[in-house]
């Protein structure tokens, strides 16, 4: 912080660190755990920020708390819990290691972020993060990027904001989305009834293996494989004669028995459909049973791994290199406490600055 800063002209102008300089998260975490009128008057600087501010600063000056605290303090809440000394080390203003748009052609690059079981609604909240910035940055580029994949396992332990229209729409822009879960209901509790079905009936490609929930098995047996015409044969003996009688009826094609009662190795589903030209015949006839693009793109089959070339090429796997490298346990925490400390100072110089220059105006 400066003070007051003039431009060429002479005229007072706003300093520049007012553009940016603590927008990381940290930061913005520990702002606010600042008090209603400290946060409101920092903020009311900001001429696009202020009119959004017209709700609260209502309840705010007419004191009533009780309506604050339920517009924002579920807010803060759920925020403070973000905010840990290891978060804050990593997504510190400096910690800008790596370019989030890993679809780039002049910076293509890898990005792998995983979850721990013991600190999992933290790290699944902070990968979400990290998630939904990524997407914001490889889905642009109308088809000039690098080809990427985003593949998600257990998808239920984060939240992915408005994922089907990622699906949707991230094909133009050569992006691939896999997820990866264990039965609907489990993506059901963490996305709600209405953000399964947009899941599972956007996605154009579907592998299942074997299931045990009665919504999984009704989806994979009903929707994804449904019913065609079967032949069923019957046999009649009797004393003066045989009897064989054949019907036709609309059956499953894969009953749910059959999904639950897969072995491992085996798997099921559909895959989507290319564009095919129509071949037609003499006079535009068509043969539908024998057209290609009419034929089933369903399967149920086991899988052929060669098991000896995948542990080779794992054993080839080079460890992958530690970024941060702390002498000792105990340096580790007096480095991340400091930097911890130094983003609470940040923001109060930074609010101090801010109510002086709002005294001079």
């Amino acid at each position: 912080p400066t003070g007051r800063v003039f431009d060429h002209s002479g005229a007072e102008v706003q300093p520049a660190y007012w553009l940016g300089k603590y927008s990381d998260m940290p930061h913005i975490l520990s702002f606010l755990n600042e008090s209603y009128q400290t946060i409101f008057e920092v903020l009311q600087t900001d001429n696009e920020v202020a009119p959004l501010l017209g709700p609260f600063q209502t309840a705010f000056a007419n004191k009533a708390m009780e309506q604050l605290e339920g517009m924002i303090g579920t807010l803060r809440v759920y925020t403070s819990r973000l905010a840990t000394k290891e978060s804050y080390w990593i997504f510190h203003k400096d910690g800008d290691d790596f370019d989030l748009k890993v679809s780039d052609p002049k910076n293509p690059s890898y990005l792998l972020i995983a979850n721990d079981p013991e600190m999992e609604s933290i790290i699944g909240a902070l990968n979400a993060l990290i998630l939904n910035r990524l997407v914001t940055r490889v889905n642009t580029g109308q088809g000039k990027n690098v080809p990427v994949s985003i593949i998600v396992d257990e998808l239920p332990t984060l939240y992915f904001h408005k994922i089907d229209r990622l699906i949707g729409t991230a094909r133009s822009n050569k992006v691939s989305v896999a997820l990866g879960f264990q039965e609907l209901p489990q993506l059901e509790a963490d996305y709600g009834k209405v953000g399964m079905q947009k899941i599972i009936t956007t996605v154009g490609n579907v592998v299942s293996g074997s299931a045990r929930a009665k919504e999984t098995l009704e989806w994979l047996s009903s929707d994804i494989f449904g019913k065609v015409v079967q032949l069923k044969k019957g046999v009649t003996i009797d004393r003066d004669k045989t009897s064989i009688n054949l019907n036709e009826n609309m059956d499953s094609l894969v009953p749910a028995s059959k999904i639950s009662d897969m072995p491992t190795g085996w798997i099921c589903g559909q895959t989507a459909r290319d564009f095919v030209v129509t071949k037609t015949g003499m006079n535009g006839s068509m043969n539908i049973q024998e057209s290609e693009e009419f034929k089933t793109s369903k399967f149920y089959c086991k899988t052929d791994f060669d098991m000896t070339e995948i542990k080779k090429e794992e054993s080839e796997y080079v460890p992958l290199p530690k970024f941060y490298k702390f002498k000792s346990k105990e340096e580790r925490e007096r480095i991340l406490y400091k930097n911890f400390v130094q983003v609470g100072e940040d923001v109060k110089a930074m609010i101090k600055e801010i109510q002086q220059f709002r005294t001079m105006m």
